[in-house]
Formats: structure tokens, sequence, C-alpha cells
């Protein structure tokens, strides 16, 4: 088995649950609510659409 180069981000974000109300987000082993109130472009995304979280350059979420 070969390991990752040192100091090479391999945690993904990843969507944890949907609700009426929101999201959760895991994300740097953090998790974090987006309400759709507060993000309302979220609301009409489908779920593929949501699943679909990228991280790019170590904190820009795509």
């Amino acid at each position: 088995m070969k390991s990752e180069i040192p100091g090479t981000n391999i945690s993904i974000p990843e969507v944890l649950n949907v609700s009426t109300h929101g999201f959760w987000l895991m994300v740097a082993d953090r998790e974090h609510f987006l309400a759709f109130a507060d993000f309302p472009w979220f609301r009409a995304a489908t779920l593929q659409q949501l699943f679909n979280v990228e991280l790019h350059h170590g904190d820009h979420l795509y």
C-alpha cells in the first residue's frame, strides 16, 4: 500500500443529510448546516446536484 504525499488533503466533503429546511455538509471533520433560508439557491437543486460537491484549493467548495 502506498501512502499519499505528506500534507495532501485526502478528506473529501460529504453531504450527510438533506431535509426540507436545509442540508448537513461534512468538511475537514467539521459538520455544517446550510439552511435554505440562508442559502436559497440550493432549495431548487436536485439531490444529484447537492451531492456533487468538491473541495478546491483547500478551502473553496464547488
